[in-house]
């Protein structure tokens, strides 16, 4: 696997060795495509996105016998599995997708190897997928705060310094922002596809973000947040 190599990869460790881990769990394929630390806000976000291609069970695995807080990340989590109860199981089968974290302990296993000629789905892919999703919904969870720092800026140079027609409304085209790239993540299938339908939104309709994108992708991707 080359996850690693993807723009959006994080690690998914979590935060403290004290920290606990949700990981995403892909019935179809067995095993898991994303984990990220139990502190990130958007684990139902992510899982409505991706639930909508198939189901994903986002579920806390810190409470695994032999968990330790070096041994699941995003660049070795679909060499695990876990075994699955009943109920989990008759979720899948009725088609009840889980977007709530399953908080009951789980047990870890490794996955077994895939079949040479299985075409289905891409892991690499489908785990490239998950990262995107997991940078996209913290950016928009980001500025859509209120005690956003780049918010007071914006506005500063919207009053001040650009002419009057050039004047966005910072939060309405937040908002306007935040429709539009959920909605490409919800149409798209292909992670390339999708980040540069975003990108090339951003840059069409809501370019005054473009420098509040670098910035977060600077402080949480390069620093593995």
């Amino acid at each position: 696997m080359i996850s690693s190599q993807f723009p959006y990869f994080r690690h998914g460790f979590p935060r403290s060795n004290h920290g606990g881990q949700v990981a995403f769990y892909h019935p179809f394929l067995d095993r898991f495509l994303l984990v990220v630390p139990q502190e990130v806000e958007v684990v139902t976000k992510i899982s409505m996105l991706a639930n909508l291609r198939y189901p994903i069970m986002p579920m806390y695995v810190s409470n695994a016998p032999g968990f330790n807080h070096t041994l699941l990340d995003n660049g070795c989590c679909d060499n695990w599995t876990t075994s699955l109860d009943n109920q989990q199981r008759k979720k899948i089968y009725d088609n009840d997708r889980a977007t709530q974290i399953i908080q009951r302990p789980q047990r870890l296993e490794p996955s077994k190897s895939m079949p040479e000629d299985y075409t289905v789905f891409s892991i690499e892919a489908e785990k490239q997928w998950m990262q995107l999703l997991w940078f996209w919904q913290e950016f928009l969870e980001f500025i859509g705060k209120t005690e956003n720092p780049y918010e007071p800026v914006i506005d500063f140079v919207n009053q001040y310094l650009l002419p009057n027609e050039l004047k966005p409304s910072y939060r309405t085209e937040t908002e306007k922002f935040i429709r539009a790239v959920n909605r490409i993540l919800s149409i798209e299938t292909d992670p390339a596809t999708a980040d540069s339908a975003i990108i090339n939104h951003m840059q069409t309709h809501a370019s005054f973000l473009k420098d509040v994108v670098k910035w977060f992708r600077i402080n949480r991707i390069e620093c593995g947040l």
